[in-house]
């Protein structure tokens, strides 16, 4: 079965584009002779502009050595079987996969269609803490949701904090966080060196689904 990380965004701004970034070219290095993709999903509409790629080109190769889908043509199916359709498309092409996404609505609603028929595949999923979730209600919100799905003994749930400023309190029970990294480039298409703070974290998860 490949690597199949998850990385669960609570609320936009969380910092989930940049780690699954992350994620993507540590997989990359750690065996370059395996093919390794990162996207987003559902929306993936709009990264063709962040990456700087052109409109209507599904797949990109980033310079730090891994694909990029910014678009999948599942055809004319029915909400509920894209998920199973769409990992079916990429289990046959890819041993690396980091795929991001971003909770909108309802919590309980957007992770049954969305996610639910995905967590069979992840060997990781990681849940992007917000800088303003103080109290962690909303991280433990949707942690909860997901862990109604999972089974232990085949998926490892993380929580993680990116730090955005220096003098941020939070009470949220976290099991990485990475502190506030000033000047932090915005991850884009070209080639990037994954700041040593953030690496620790990364170089840790990837180990342990490599020890699963």
């Amino acid at each position: 079965m490949p690597k199949f990380i998850l990385v669960v965004s609570v609320e936009p701004g969380c910092g989930a584009t940049t780690i699954g970034n992350y994620f993507a070219a540590n997989l990359v290095k750690a065996g370059s002779d395996k093919k390794t993709v990162y996207m987003e999903y559902p929306d993936q509409h709009h990264m063709s502009s962040r990456f700087g790629f052109d409109e209507g080109t599904r797949l990109h190769q980033h310079a730090n050595g891994f694909d990029i889908w910014t678009d999948f043509d599942l055809g004319d199916v029915p909400q509920e079987a894209e998920p199973s359709l769409l990992m079916t498309k990429i289990l046959n092409q890819y041993a690396n996969i980091v795929m991001q996404t971003t909770i909108t609505g309802d919590v309980d609603k957007f992770i049954d269609i969305y996610l639910e028929p995905l967590f069979r595949y992840t060997k990781a999923i990681v849940v992007m803490t917000p800088n303003s979730d103080s109290t962690g209600e909303k991280t433990a919100a949707v942690v909860k949701s997901i862990q109604r799905h999972v089974r232990q003994d085949q998926t490892t749930l993380y929580t993680i904090l990116d730090r955005v400023n220096e003098n941020l309190e939070l009470n949220a029970n976290l099991d990485f966080e990475i502190p506030y990294i000033g000047n932090l480039p915005v991850v884009s298409g070209t080639a990037f060196t994954i700041p040593e703070p953030a690496t620790k974290v990364i170089n840790e998860i990837v180990e342990r689904i490599e020890r699963v």
